[in-house]
Formats: C-alpha cells, structure tokens, sequence
C-alpha cells in the first residue's frame, strides 16, 4: 500500500514514459529477490469518488530481461500468466470483493499488461489478500 492509484504511478500524465518508469522499478524489484510473480497493493482516497478509500491490485511477472536473461523464457511466463489470471479470477476476485479491470490506457496501468485491477472491497488488505493467494499457490503446481 502506498498511497497513490496505480494510474499516477512513474509520475504524473501517464502514458508510455510512465509504463516504462513502472516496468524498470518491478524488473529491478523482482529480480534482486528472485519473484516468480510481484503484487501490487495501492490504497488512497480516490479524487474522483469523492474522496473514498479505495484499493487498486496489480500483478508484475517478471521477464527474462529481468532475471538477467536467465531462467524465464517467453513460454514459462506464458503458463504463469495463465496460472495467475485463473487464480485472479477463481479465487482473488471472490476473496477481495471482486476485481474491475483498469483501463490500459490510463497512466502506468499499461505496465502490467491487463493484470492491474480496482477492488470491489476496499476494507480488504493484503492480510485478507496473502492467506488467499498462498493457500492457492500451496495447491497449484508451479509452471515450468
């Protein structure tokens, strides 16, 4: 959480120049750690809901690039991908009081490339997001 919607990320204004802010900061952030997948949590009163906490979620898979070209190729992270927007959609959305999309275009949102979500409840922090993402992990296998 940190208090800005990811749409302001990389800076004001958004666009390309903001993505590529966003994409270099969790590259550089997964790989130092060795992340298999990197989330995002923002929490912030929303200008444009009059002021109302919301909660945005984000999902960052690395890329070869950011293992240093090691160890993730384009296939592997094809199959996490699609291990991660199935465990987004069966059992995130449910848990976190649903999941809405945001739009592409809009700021860094670009950046993780379809998987960056507004959450339907708000009052749902990571300890409510970490018990439900780990106990689903625990019973999928990791993609090779």
């Amino acid at each position: 959480s940190f208090g800005v919607p990811l749409t302001e990320m990389g800076g004001r204004g958004g666009g390309d120049d903001a993505s590529s802010v966003v994409t270099a900061a969790c590259d550089a952030f997964a790989r130092e750690r060795g992340l298999d997948v990197l989330v995002l949590m923002a929490a912030f009163d929303d200008a444009n809901d009059g002021g109302a906490f919301a909660r945005q979620l984000a999902f960052w898979l690395p890329s070869a690039a950011s293992s240093g070209g090691a160890g993730v190729d384009a296939e592997t992270r094809s199959k996490r991908d699609a291990v991660l927007r199935e465990m987004i959609a069966e059992t995130l959305a449910p848990a976190l009081g649903g999941l809405e999309r945001l739009d592409a275009e809009e700021g860094a949102v670009g950046a993780f490339e379809g998987r960056a979500y507004a959450q339907g409840d708000a009052r749902a922090s990571r300890k409510k997001l970490q018990p439900a993402m780990a106990a689903r992990l625990s019973e999928t296998p990791k993609p090779r």
